[in-house]
């Protein structure tokens, strides 16, 4: 019986070493293809940018060459933020992890995110409740909150708010983010944080929603640097809006 044991032990150890080699591998090669498709696409850009500068050139070449560079554009991006889910996965990412003010970091963003959604015929509300400090890095939390905020843009109705609410009690710093668009289901809410996973709705211009399908992918990832959770919620019954809750440790008295 107990070489029935250590035969079972062995295999699974085996098995285990097997697929963390199997994720070591698709890292590594997410990261490399990322890098090397960095240089050609910046030589095709650069050459787009030249032909497009010539004034013989048709009008409808123009139109297909500005087409071009947009594609070019969007790939760049998604190539970067592979990078950054890369560099996420095999946490060798730097972070600042610095009590600080939660209550003047949202302040300061907030003037961003009023900038923004004021842009778009929307409007941004923000609170905070609860005193204390909390560790954690400016420039990838307010990545975060941008990313969550442009999703929201890009679902709200004209002149809808969008509501930031932020809490500290009890050692959690609780952030939920709030609009007013189609919302998603429980089972679209479960999925939406995976990579390349895009909920566009039925009366949208898919063509317009220029998303990559990273930007949540890459929240979770840093919240979860941070050790916190973040979770995707309908905010009330279909077609009344989408909840994302971030919840982060704060420094306890």
């Amino acid at each position: 019986m107990r070489d029935e044991v250590s035969d079972v032990a062995r295999l699974l150890n085996q098995m285990f070493d097997r697929l963390e080699a199997t994720f070591l591998q698709i890292r590594r090669f997410t990261a490399e293809a990322s890098h090397e498709l960095k240089t050609p696409l910046s030589l095709i850009r650069l050459q787009a940018e030249r032909m497009i500068g010539d004034e013989s050139l048709p009008v409808r070449h123009r139109e297909a060459l500005q087409d071009q560079l947009e594609e070019i554009e969007r790939l760049t991006r998604i190539i970067e933020d592979l990078l950054l889910l890369s560099r996420a996965d095999a946490h060798v990412m730097q972070l600042e992890l610095v009590p600080r003010d939660p209550a003047a970091f949202l302040h300061g963003f907030a003037q961003d995110a009023q900038a923004l959604a004021e842009h778009q015929g929307l409007r941004f509300e923000w609170s905070h409740e609860g005193h204390g400090a909390v560790p954690f890095d400016e420039r990838w939390m307010r990545q975060v909150l941008l990313n969550l905020l442009v999703n929201a843009i890009r679902v709200s109705p004209p002149g809808a708010p969008i509501r930031l609410n932020s809490r500290l009690d009890q050692g959690v710093w609780q952030l939920s983010l709030q609009d007013q668009g189609p919302g998603l289901t429980p089972e679209q809410c479960e999925r939406v944080f995976e990579r390349f996973v895009r909920f566009v709705d039925s009366g949208a211009d898919e063509k317009e929603d220029r998303g990559t399908g990273l930007g949540l992918a890459i929240s979770r990832s840093i919240v979860g640097l941070h050790g916190g959770t973040i979770s995707a919620h309908p905010a009330g019954p279909p077609g009344s809006g989408l909840q994302v809750l971030v919840e982060l440790p704060a420094v306890r008295a």
